[in-house]
């Protein structure tokens, strides 16, 4: 799915760690729910948006495991 991919790029999420880090069952979820969605015009806008962050996308699907992917890769303090 390129909306899941494109969203996850444009949050900073590595594709490569998110798919060695997911499962295939969740990731079929979360592609599953991004083909379903029915916000493609907001999400599209969201991801060429040069503000967008994890608060921005609350309209997505799958926003919990993004955050939970964004709050990951953010370095420890």
């Amino acid at each position: 799915n390129l909306r899941l991919s494109s969203m996850l790029a444009a949050l900073g999420i590595n594709l490569e760690k998110y798919l060695h880090s997911t499962s295939m069952v969740d990731v079929h979820k979360h592609m599953t729910k991004c083909s379903a969605c029915q916000h493609n015009t907001q999400c599209d806008e969201e991801q060429a948006s040069s503000s967008i962050s994890i608060e921005t996308v609350h309209f997505c699907n799958n926003k919990k495991h993004l955050r939970d992917m964004v709050l990951q890769q953010q370095p420890a303090d």
